[in-house]
């Protein structure tokens, strides 16, 4: 039985993880909304609306009024991700973030370590999480706190998880961030092998992240991010462009994930808006996917005043 589980386990990693590398907590690291991923994940230090929380909880300190965030991406090879976030402003200075992130994938198939089909098993994880950002002029500090369940089969785990962030306005136009992402993140696990429990902890690695925004005018907008996996001393490079024409948002990234050159393209564009200014946004992202794994097309809607 334990032999069937490390197995299954494996197969399902590999398709939750198959863009986003192979350690725990990986999966969450593919975005959680259409202009983050555009923009190749490199807004730790950009507002982000509706989302502002599970980019870096540093930015809630500067919002004012009420955010909302829905994603939900039904993407090649069966797999999928739902988030949904809501910031809501405590005046003067604060702001607190309500936000979830789910993904899964469906109909994987299972062996035993003899190599016979045991079967199609579906497969998820994600978090509930609440946050809080304060603003202190140029300096913002935030953080999140997470409670985590991994669901594969009929095996379950739950777990615990703390980021840190910090955001400072150079000026108007030039802000930097820091994040720490995982401070203390883990699943546990308890497992049942027909006779045995068998209890262990599956420890997400320390991710440190550095980042850049800057207007290069009213309209354009130029983004650097730096992320360093420090349990694997892996160094991912990150760029973000958005260039605005008329009313909608162009967006293209890049970064050296996998130290291959890889790209994203995307745009955002308001669709409605109604006479007491209550918007509603609509975010694209495209996923070229990897070979063979299949495109996917992203969609977000933002909604705020």
């Amino acid at each position: 039985m334990k032999n069937k589980f490390i197995i299954l386990l494996f197969v399902i990693c590999n398709c939750l993880q198959s863009s986003t590398g192979g350690f725990a907590g990986s999966s969450y690291k593919y975005g959680s909304n259409a202009r983050q991923i555009a923009l190749s994940n490199s807004l730790i230090a950009n507002q982000n609306t509706g989302y502002s929380a599970l980019t870096n909880p540093a930015l809630l300190g500067s919002i004012d009024k009420l955010e909302f965030g829905f994603s939900y991406f039904d993407m090649s090879l069966d797999r999928y991700i739902q988030t949904l976030s809501i910031t809501i402003p405590s005046p003067p200075i604060a702001s607190i973030g309500l936000s979830t992130y789910i993904l899964g994938t469906n109909d994987i198939p299972g062996v035993t370590s003899g190599n016979s089909p045991t079967g199609f098993y579906n497969a998820w994880e994600g978090y509930v999480m609440l946050s809080f950002g304060i603003n202190f002029g140029n300096f913002s500090p935030g953080i999140n706190f997470k409670a985590l369940q991994n669901r594969i089969a009929s095996y379950s785990a739950d777990g615990v998880g703390l980021d840190l962030g910090f955001l400072y306005s150079i000026s108007n136009n030039i802000q930097l961030a820091a994040m720490f992402e995982n401070l203390y993140t883990k699943y546990s696990w308890d497992i049942y092998d027909g006779s045995n429990t068998i209890s262990y902890d599956e420890k997400f690695p320390l991710t440190i992240l550095g980042g850049i925004s800057a207007k290069i005018n009213d309209k354009n907008l130029f983004l650097y991010q730096i992320d360093y996996i420090a349990d694997y001393e892996i160094c991912i490079h990150k760029i973000g462009l958005e260039i605005t024409f008329g009313n909608i948002e162009y967006r293209i990234g890049l970064n050296n994930k996998n130290n291959e050159l890889n790209y994203s393209l995307g745009f955002g564009t308001p669709i409605f808006k109604t006479i007491n200014n209550f918007n509603i946004g609509l975010d694209y992202a495209m996923d070229i996917g990897k070979i063979n794994e299949g495109m996917s097309h992203l969609f977000t809607f933002t909604f705020f005043k």
